[in-house]
């Protein structure tokens, strides 16, 4: 009977999802199709890979097939999300980094830090902010206060630093605007105001 890799593996899957040995499950399914069809080493390679969560019953990519990456796939992937790394994309298309660096360079692309801009404001906070300079200059009318000020600084303290994240962009573009992460219970704002008695 000719039986199919994948069948033969589909099989195997079977088996361990039943919580059946790999040495049980090539037994069984040597009975069934033939003797010889599957060897124990082999069930107990695919059990490995069940085990890890990857229940493709397909082949991986052999590592010593070369691959062919076209540089207009790579473009397009890379400008949909600027931010993957040689990693990831070595990954995705199964191929080395080096590989991935040679193309990137080869299309054009370097790898740059993204530039902080000012905290993205919602509406709600500048509604509060409008309100707070309300209730500044209605003060300054009833009892003046402005005149006493010297100069004021602040610093925000940071309990954890975000960080800034790198893209893959082209010769001459400018680095991508990321926004500031927002205020939250991590970070602390030190105000320090210098003023005189009138």
């Amino acid at each position: 009977m000719s039986v199919s890799r994948q069948t033969i593996r589909a099989c195997l899957l079977y088996e361990f999802k039943m919580h059946t040995s790999a040495a049980e499950a090539a037994r069984k399914i040597c009975k069934a199709f033939g003797e010889e069809i599957v060897s124990e080493r082999a069930a107990q390679y695919w059990y490995t890979k069940f085990r890890l969560g990857i229940e493709s019953t397909e082949d991986s990519p052999h590592s010593g097939r070369p691959t062919i990456l076209d540089n207009s796939v790579l473009k397009r992937d890379i400008e949909a999300d600027p931010k993957q790394t040689c990693q990831g994309l070595a990954e995705k298309f199964c191929v080395g980094k080096e590989t991935i660096r040679r193309k990137l360079g080869q299309i054009g692309k370097v790898w740059k830090l993204s530039r902080w801009v000012p905290h993205m404001l919602t509406p709600q906070h500048k509604q509060c902010r409008m309100q707070i300079c309300a209730a500044l200059l209605e003060r300054q009318r009833t009892a003046p206060f402005l005149d006493r000020l010297v100069t004021c600084d602040e610093k925000w303290i940071n309990h954890e630093n975000p960080r800034q994240f790198r893209h893959w962009l082209s010769p001459g573009e400018p680095p991508l605007k990321v926004h500031k992460p927002m205020l939250h219970q991590q970070k602390s704002l030190l105000c320090i105001w210098w003023s005189h008695l009138a």
